[in-house]
């Protein structure tokens, strides 16, 4: 059977320009951690926790958002018990905001091992996050003339932290442009599946589960031989 490789070029821009005097920088001093880190820089600080059979995790900060990424294999679901009492199962792939202030426990109940990738945003903004919902089109397909290749999916955003989910078809090519004129953006890539990444011409091989940080301009993302899916948390800094 033929091959098919797909290229697709996609452009971001940012909508919202709310005020920066709502950024507070989070002290160092303050934070504490038990878990794996997997990558750090002045905007990110990206933790990995591995959860056995019946095994808790507590999740959520003091004073910095989160955002808790769910790796499991299929039929695995995570259960996350929040201090307010409610309860939720959370799958393979599924995508979190723990605002700061929120505290949770994840539980893996039903078997398989399973990852958790816990990334901290070293700011905060006063400004809501706001959960991409209807009547908002949320999911926006990828495509190569008329045929559909995967699709980008809005998770959610304040104006300054933006969170996408992406899925791309095996063989295929998503080329991103983070270029912004009103300044720049910070990238914290989660693959959830193998893919290659170049960033401004740096090649990198991500596997699942792995994270990388960029400030690059030009993200192209390609799939191999199966599907590549992956996240990215953008924070834009326009000081």
């Amino acid at each position: 059977m033929r091959s098919e490789w797909f290229v697709v070029t996609l452009a971001l821009t940012a909508v919202f320009f709310p005020s920066l005097s709502r950024c507070q920088a989070i002290p160092e001093e303050a934070i504490h951690h038990t878990n794996q880190l997997t990558a750090e820089n002045n905007v990110y600080r990206g933790f990995r926790r591995e959860l056995g059979p019946r095994e808790t995790a507590e999740v959520g900060h003091i004073t910095r958002d989160e955002v808790l990424i769910v790796l499991c294999e299929s039929g695995t679901e995570l259960t996350v018990r929040r201090a307010d009492s409610s309860i939720e199962k959370l799958l393979n792939g599924n995508v979190r905001f723990l605002a700061a202030g929120t505290t949770a426990q994840v539980q893996n109940g039903n078997g398989d091992k399973a990852q958790i990738i816990i990334i901290e945003l070293k700011k905060h903004w006063d400004d809501e996050m706001r959960p991409c919902a209807a009547p908002r089109n949320c999911s926006h397909v990828i495509r190569i003339g008329d045929q559909p290749i995967g699709e980008t999916t809005d998770l959610f955003t304040n104006g300054f932290v933006t969170v996408q989910q992406h899925r791309l078809s095996r063989g295929g090519t998503l080329t991103s442009s983070y270029f912004s004129a009103t300044g720049k953006h910070h990238l914290f890539f989660t693959a959830l599946s193998e893919l290659h990444a170049s960033f401004d011409g740096n090649e990198e091989e991500l596997t699942r589960g792995e994270t990388s940080l960029s400030d690059a301009s030009q993200v192209e993302i390609s799939a191999g031989k199966g599907e590549a899916r992956w996240v990215v948390i953008r924070v834009q800094d326009v000081s």
